[in-house]
């Protein structure tokens, strides 16, 4: 793919979410948000608190509640951010615009309530369907949206052509020895690829394609998959170029080869322990003044009373 420097005028539209959860024993709880904003422009920023009964559910389904929460709040944010402040030139947002078998049906473990389960998969469908109201609203202002996904554990390019069974390495790992900087794979239907590895079937506003591209030049940065929905087929070069061309070469692993809007969305949203540390601080600091009994909080970190 060529690289086009002239793509580094448009105005992108970059949005990413990030979670943590909070070291409380008495209940579950997690702090989830997301941004977008486009550089030099104003954000929207979301962000909410998921809490639920410690027996609703175990801490792996918890994770995953609270990171489907989060991921919802990208497309929700980007539609905002247009309603607000006008028409990008692009949308890109960071993780899948695809449905994984995972979201399409939410596997059912001990332990899981029957509340707690409708609710999940509930919230599962929500992300399918909230994602597709970005695609529309895209498509009817006619607008390039795509997605980019660095840690890649899925198998969509081996199902695709039927090689699961002859090799058991992901699309990513394969593709990190066939790619040089700059290459990239053919698209193929995503959609279809999850289906073919035995997710139910759900009616999308638009099928989900993608393929693979080497966005940096370190050996040890593995490529990239970028999602796009079906309308923009035909642009894959663009897609392929505008990605290549705004990708950033830093020594910061988890920014080296993303798009710079993408990069600006994750460095400002990103949820890290020690944010969550200094927000628990003052949390508890507001509950022992307010006379609560420190010992019910359960505080899994402890506190220093000094």
């Amino acid at each position: 793919m060529a690289r086009d420097e002239a793509m580094w005028s448009l105005k992108a539209l970059g949005a990413d979410a990030s979670s943590c959860p909070i070291p409380m024993g008495m209940t579950k709880a997690a702090l989830i948000g997301a941004i977008a904003h486009s550089e030099g422009g104003p954000p929207i920023i979301l962000r909410d608190l998921v809490r639920i009964k410690n027996d609703a559910m175990g801490n792996r389904e918890f994770k995953f509640y609270y990171q489907v929460l989060a991921e919802a709040l990208i497309p929700v944010a980007c539609i905002r951010h247009m309603d607000e402040y006008g028409r990008p030139d692009c949308v890109i947002i960071d993780g899948p615009l695809s449905a994984s078998g995972l979201l399409i049906k939410v596997p059912r473990t001990k332990g899981f309530s029957k509340e707690a389960y409708r609710e999940v998969q509930g919230r599962a469908h929500q992300l399918i369907r909230v994602r597709d109201e970005l695609i529309r609203k895209c498509y009817e202002l006619g607008i390039p949206v795509f997605s980019v996904v660095k840690r890649c554990t899925s198998r969509h390019f081996m199902a695709y052509y039927d090689l699961k069974g002859a090799s058991p390495y992901t699309d990513q790992f394969v593709f990190q020895q066939l790619l040089d900087y700059g290459q990239r794979t053919n698209s193929i239907s995503i959609s279809k690829a999850i289906e073919m590895q035995g997710a139910e079937p759900f009616p999308r506003f638009n099928e989900i394609y993608g393929f693979y591209i080497k966005t940096s030049r370190n050996p040890l940065t593995p490529p990239i998959r970028v999602e796009y929905p079906e309308y923009l087929r035909g642009k894959e070069d663009w897609i392929a170029s505008y990605v290549l061309t705004t990708s950033l070469t830093t020594y910061e692993a988890e920014f080296d080869g993303l798009p710079k809007v993408i990069c600006l969305a994750h460095r400002d949203c990103k949820i890290t322990k020690a944010v969550m540390k200094e927000m628990y601080r003052r949390g508890v600091i507001k509950l022992l003044d307010e006379g609560v009994n420190a010992r019910l909080l359960g505080l899994i970190w402890g506190f220093s009373l000094e």
